[in-house]
């Protein structure tokens, strides 16, 4: 994202955009190749977990 800064000062700017737009497009053929299809009628289901009370008294530092 910086280095988008930096285009006005390329010898050759063009080259930087072809570049970055061709790593964003590969990096999406990728996760479109990769990521699992999701159900969009599957139900969700999440589970709270209660925290452990975690006591001051229990903290060594050596």
């Amino acid at each position: 994202a910086s280095g988008m800064f930096a285009v006005a000062t390329m010898t050759r700017p063009w080259a930087f955009i072809g570049a970055l737009l061709a790593g964003s497009f590969a990096t999406g053929i990728t996760i479109l190749l990769l990521k699992k299809p999701v159900d969009p009628n599957a139900e969700v289901i999440q589970e709270e977990k209660e925290e452990e009370e975690i006591s001051w008294d229990d903290l060594t530092i050596s």
